[in-house]
């Protein structure tokens, strides 16, 4: 009897109590066996790791749990070998990103006297009361660091509002002896200028455990001096909600009082100033109308210079009406009220310069609200000083700019030009004064034109714009024109200000940079971004008018040859001297560009209504491009032949530009594949299957991530029908599709390279799964041959892998073979031949899949290390019925046995099959006659059937 036998029994034979002990015991508790299969597991354990107690029993450990880390199964070692651990709390940082505090126990349980039958595994989530620990630490060290770096002092009461801390900084800055105050309540304090009323309720509000807000009171510091406090304060609660003191701030404003009385003693110092302060001050209230509109104001205050200012009496304006205290200011000078009652009501500042009509004089104003309703004037007259910016404004704007500059009167007579107008036009000063600016008209512009301008100025003061001029010689050249209107302080229009640039080379530039922006430098080509609006243009069009249009994408073929042996140069004279034979082909009309590289893309519009129709002259124009493309190609001294793939796709303004691109990429993807120089149409098909193995290859590389491959074995026998190995076949285990076969999935892996980490799985897996079969004497001569694809044989990581998983799993490299297809040979290379020797060398033995598919030599049977041929399953198949197949089969094993290299079978279904290839020296065997593929736990129950 085992010994895990054993241990269940002894388990089982446990009395009753120990089944009520499980099931209503409050702690986590998990038994498990010395294999780590649970044998039972508390109510608590369950509901803790939200498991069910069917799914777990009987099962390991570490299939529940396959992410525990190795340290837990090294205390699970050391448990099982007789040792008690434990911790009073450990930190678990949860894959969801929460983290779990736990106190836990790893202990042995005992079968029998000295006979550990497995170990017990109690934890306790302590997370709770290990967060609220966590806080109220963070919250205490957040208090102590406030209390040392802030300006105000920290404070703390205990549950008798006695001071049990407080802010050792109010030594320093305030001069309080604070340690004589710890254990005394506030009002035991030497408090000045609180009442007594005052203390009366600020007790009570703290017996109600209320918070308190600008407690204000003084106390005498060390020198004998009143600080003034104002303090502030929240009751605390512990995490059960037990009433634990108050904890608050108190500031110390001491100077804030010295300011109230200082601002009292300048209040009389401002009223002075106020009163002789040079600008005038007037303070309104708003009056309003019955819809809510300012209709007056009314003078609330005003200082002397507003009398001054204004030449209003003090006494005939304060408390009566503006309208009453100037006469005739509601008709001259209306918007003062409008203004003025406007931020008096939305309180929105204004700062301008207003002109008074009534007073003849315009004033620089300030405007706030300083209460509701209340509108505070601040105004200084600026009569002179707007006087002088007029006549200075002419000559500031005319002159202050380098471009060409000219000033006239208001009937467009030039009064001033500037020494660079007279550069750019060619006439001097003295031919431009007196004259208007019609002398540099250039006639390409109509009478409306200046209309319009003209209309502009008159409503917006300005005009900017581009204009053609004539120089004196008789030039006419591009120029930027920008004309500003003077106006006086009533507005009315004095002068004309214009600013001329001369833009004959920005124009230039500009042009050379749209080149370069929309056309391709090499070929002259429109570029891509050109491209892509003309055919947005061209679907537009389409769609309006019912006419379809063809997008023809052309790839040269070879074209990197031509890069590679004739240079870089040559390369360029190709793509121009194709661009030059496309454009010659093509209709006028038509679009040709050059997306980059050597692909071209030809744009085809107009074609008519009929799909038919239309693609018969697409691939027209398709065979117009083949012709002169097949033609030889002038390159240096020699001539050179280069064809084009061609992939067309039909629109008729419903598609997108994306959408119309990527078929016209897929049908010239196919035209390259059908044989290149060609033409193939883009179809449904062939986007369904490009999105099929876009899917398929977006699926592996989440299978991979997610490890969603399996292993299965079909067994090999030798001629006595002994299992003496299997071929480890992989099996993808879809979500959707279920269990998929390799031939659905293996060729997507080798396009996208995804094969070289699908293939290091597998070698790892199987040498796994090696170490697990040398544990056991029934399957310690077992071989597992595993497949190599080409590109995971060519990496240059493959051998140093592959010895990795060999050492890590600690197998016997004689028991693991590897199987290379014949067409992998006819891609040899010196460094696949140096990594083949290399892995004969550690002792592996390679196997020659697949023999007498390809192009078979005998070349390489001699020069690389090959222990055995596997005769491939196309030949077996019709053996018994075809003598052809018969005899390569028994030329294979003859050559193989002249070679002293071993012969396997594959693909043997039938007896008949099985007796000629032993009758023909074949010895090894493997097909559906011994078994089909099959997981590892049906492999390994057939072996102990058989």
């Amino acid at each position: 009897m085992t010994q895990r036998v054993q241990t269940d029994l002894a388990w089982r034979n446990r009395d009753d109590a120990i089944e009520i002990l499980i099931d209503h015991i409050p702690a986590a508790v998990a038994i498990l066996d010395r294999d780590m299969r649970y044998l039972e597991a508390t109510r608590r354990w369950l509901e803790d790791y939200k498991l069910a107690r069917r799914d777990i029993l009987g099962k390991s450990h570490y299939e529940i749990f396959p992410e525990i880390p190795a340290r837990w199964k090294a205390i699970h070692r050391r448990a099982l070998a007789g040792e008690i651990l434990s911790a009073q709390e450990e930190r678990f940082d949860r894959t969801d990103g929460s983290v779990q505090w736990l106190r836990w126990q790893v202990r042995p349980w005992y079968a029998a006297p000295e006979q550990i039958g497995g170990i017990i595994i109690l934890t306790e989530d302590i997370s709770p009361r290990k967060e609220a620990e966590i806080a109220l630490a963070y919250e205490r060290e957040i208090f102590r660091n406030l209390a040392d770096i802030s300006s105000d002092y920290f404070w703390e009461l205990d549950e008798q509002f006695r001071f049990r801390a407080i802010s050792p900084s109010i030594a320093v800055r305030s001069q309080i002896d604070h340690q004589a105050y710890l254990g005394k309540a506030r009002w035991e304090l030497p408090f000045v200028g609180i009442s007594e009323d005052q203390w009366k309720e600020h007790r009570a509000g703290l017996s109600a455990h209320l918070p308190f807000r600008n407690l204000e009171g003084g106390l005498p510091n060390l020198r004998g001096e009143i600080r003034w406090f104002l303090m502030s304060g929240d009751p605390i609660f512990s995490p059960d909600g037990t009433f634990a003191g108050y904890r608050g701030v108190t500031q110390d404003i001491t100077e804030r009082a010295l300011t109230r009385e200082r601002l009292l003693e300048s209040e009389a110092r401002y009223r002075s100033l106020f009163e002789n302060m040079n600008d005038g001050f007037v303070l309104f209230e708003v009056v309003v109308g019955e819809h809510g509109v300012p209709i007056d104001l009314l003078i609330l205050a005003a200082n002397q210079s507003f009398e001054a200012t204004t030449g209003v009496k003090l006494e005939q304006a304060i408390g009566r009406r503006l309208t009453e205290a100037v006469p005739g200011i509601e008709k001259d000078d209306a918007d003062w009220i409008g203004i003025y009652g406007n931020v008096a009501l939305s309180g929105v500042p204004r700062q301008f310069e207003q002109r008074s009509d009534l007073l003849d004089a315009v004033y620089a104003v300030s405007a706030y609200r300083p209460a509701p309703r209340q509108c505070s004037v601040t105004f200084q007259d600026i009569t002179e000083r707007k006087r002088a910016e007029s006549e200075l404004r002419i000559a500031a704007t005319a002159f202050e700019v380098q471009e060409g500059i000219l000033v006239t009167d208001v009937h467009s007579r030039i009064l001033k030009v500037n020494a660079a107008l007279t550069r750019i036009t060619g006439y001097p000063v003295a031919e431009c004064i007196g004259r208007t600016p019609r002398i540099f008209s250039s006639g390409r512009h109509d009478q409306r034109y200046y209309k319009d301008m003209w209309e502009r100025l008159q409503e917006t003061g300005r005009w900017e714009g581009e204009i053609w001029n004539r120089r004196k010689n008789g030039e006419t050249y591009p120029a930027r024109l920008s004309i500003t209107a003077v106006r006086d302080v009533e507005g009315r229009v004095t002068n004309y200000v214009a600013n001329i640039a001369d833009i004959t080379m920005s124009l230039a530039a500009a042009e050379e940079i749209r080149d370069l922006a929309f056309y391709d430098t090499l070929t002259r080509l429109p570029n891509r971004r050109l491209f892509l609006d003309r055919l947005h243009q061209a679907m537009a069009s389409s769609a309006r008018n019912g006419q379809k249009g063809a997008l023809l994408l052309l790839d040269l073929d070879n074209f990197k040859t031509i890069n590679d042996t004739l240079g870089h140069d040559m390369g360029d004279s190709l793509l121009q001297q194709v661009a030059d034979r496309i454009l010659r082909a093509l209709r006028e009309g038509d679009t040709v560009a050059r997306l980059g590289g050597d692909e071209f893309v030809v744009l085809v519009v107009n074609l008519g209504d009929d799909a038919f129709d239309v693609a018969e002259k697409a691939k027209e124009v398709g065979n117009k491009l083949l012709v002169p493309l097949n033609r030889p190609f002038r390159l240096g001294d020699g001539r050179h032949h280069n064809t084009p793939s061609i992939g067309v796709t039909l629109f008729s303004g419903k598609e997108t530009a994306e959408e119309l691109m990527k078929q016209a990429d897929i049908a010239m993807y196919h035209a390259k594949r059908a044989g290149k120089n060609t033409i193939r149409f883009f179809d449904r098909q062939m986007q369904d299957a490009v999105n099929a193995h876009a899917t398929r290859e977006r699926d592996l590389r989440i299978a991979i991530d997610q490890q969603q491959f399996e292993l299965h074995y079909q067994v090999q026998v030798d001629g006595l029908g002994k299992a003496i190995g299997a071929e480890a076949l992989i099996r993808w285990h879809h979500p959707v599709e279920g269990l998929v076969g390799p031939t659905a999935f293996i060729p997507i892996a080798e396009e996208s390279s995804l094969i070289v980490g699908i293939g290091d799985w597998v070698i790892d897996t199987a040498c796994a799964q090696l170490a697990a079969w040398n544990l056991m004497p029934a399957t310690r001569h077992l071989v597992i041959s595993v497949n190599v694809s080409s590109r995971q044989l060519r990496h240059p990581d493959f051998a140093a892998k592959l010895e990795h998983s060999i050492a890590s799993h600690g197998i016997d490299v004689r028991r693991l073979k590897l199987e290379i297809t014949e067409s992998m040979l006819l891609e040899e290379t010196e460094s696949t031949v140096a990594v083949m020797e290399r892995l004969h060398a550690l002792g592996l033995r390679l196997t020659l899949d697949d023999f007498g598919t390809g192009y078979s030599s005998l070349s390489y049977l001699k020069r690389l290390p090959i222990d055995r041929i596997k005769i491939d399953q196309s030949f077996i198949r019709d053996m018994a019925s075809d003598p052809h197949d018969l005899a390569i089969i028994r030329t294979i094993i003859a050559m193989a046995y002249n070679l002293q290299i071993g012969t396997i079978a594959e693909g043997v279904e039938t007896d008949d099959q099985l007796r000629l290839l032993a009758d023909s020296g074949c010895n090894t065997f493997q097909g559906y006659l011994f078994g089909k593929p099959m997981s590892i736990a049906e492999f390994e129950r057939a072996l102990r059937q058989h």
